[in-house]
């Protein structure tokens, strides 16, 4: 039944690709969204353990925003972002830079349906500790945060510390989400002290 299933927003202003997209998905609850404002607000009441966030949106909107959006408002949630075109070099810059893994809509010589990929990619992911911790991990080195302490399952230590520990596999996935949600709402607080920009984000509870 879908109430066991892990929930997976795609954001996309395609309806049709989207109803298709929610048929095909067998392994993940899937829950859509046309806008970034409408995922921010889904997620912000819990529960999405994946996003797939379409590159180009209405208004000029860049649909992996939604991954920094949330982050500077204390979340993170692993994701990808679908792409019909190649990527110019800044744009490949910007997601590395955030941590997040690129999908081809269509892959030349790939016979596989594009639902299949999202759920091969995303089952990759959420099963690679490093992988669903690299925005965090790109964050927290680009802002010089490792050496920084925090307080998580009663303990108080560096950042750097409890991401190794991670790493090293000495916590139950629930106990990672704990020490993860944790680790991003310190890193968003620190972020913003410190940096200058005002990103106009709404804020999330």
């Amino acid at each position: 039944m879908s109430s066991h299933k892990k929930k997976m927003l795609i954001l996309d202003n395609e309806q049709p690709l989207l109803e298709t997209l929610q048929i095909n998905i067998r392994e993940f609850e899937v829950i859509k969204a046309t806008t970034i404002e409408e995922a921010i607000s889904i997620i912000s009441n819990g529960g999405i353990s994946f996003i797939v966030a379409d590159i180009k949106l209405n208004n000029k909107k860049q649909g992996y925003e939604v991954f920094d959006r949330l982050f500077y408002n204390g979340r993170s949630v692993p994701g990808i972002v679908m792409t019909s075109y190649e990527l110019s070099g800044d744009e490949e810059e910007y997601l590395k830079k955030i941590g997040v893994t690129k999908l081809q809509k269509i892959e030349e010589g790939d016979k596989r349906k594009l639902s299949t990929r999202i759920e091969e990619t995303a089952r990759e992911i959420l099963n690679d500790r490093h992988k669903r911790l690299e925005l965090v991990t790109h964050k927290v080195t680009e802002y010089r945060l490792g050496d920084k302490e925090m307080t998580a399952l009663g303990r108080t230590q560096p950042i750097k510390y409890f991401l190794q520990e991670i790493f090293d596999g000495k916590y139950t996935l629930g106990q990672e989400e704990v020490i993860r949600d944790a680790m991003v709402k310190a890193c968003s607080i620190m972020i913003n002290k410190k940096d200058d920009n005002d990103y106009g984000f709404p804020r999330i509870p």
